[in-house]
């Protein structure tokens, strides 16, 4: 729909890639190397146990079966339902 300056136009988001893996309680050494970065900070990981982890001056719980999630200078953490309804596996394509 175009339009002119200062009218409603509809926008889209454009399609970001995300970085993430999933916390089964067992992944402790993938877990750790993958929070291996200077914007996330695991408080500590143990083996089926739940971890904080922080990002910037927040703080949160990451619970077995959440994922955590890397792009754009960020690192969160999604519960599986969140997870799901805004990410899919991206096909080798579009990597």
């Amino acid at each position: 729909m175009p339009g002119k300056e200062g009218k409603l136009k509809i926008y889209a988001k454009k399609p970001e890639k995300f970085l993430a893996i999933q916390w089964t309680g067992k992944n402790v050494a993938e877990m750790r190397a993958f929070l291996n970065d200077p914007g996330a900070k695991a408080i500590q990981v143990e083996q089926d146990q739940p971890f904080n982890m922080g990002s910037g001056i927040f703080l949160t719980t990451v619970d077995i079966g959440d994922y955590v999630v890397k792009g754009n200078g960020v690192v969160f953490r999604n519960n599986p339902a969140e997870f799901k309804a805004t990410y899919y596996e991206a096909r080798p394509e579009e990597i």
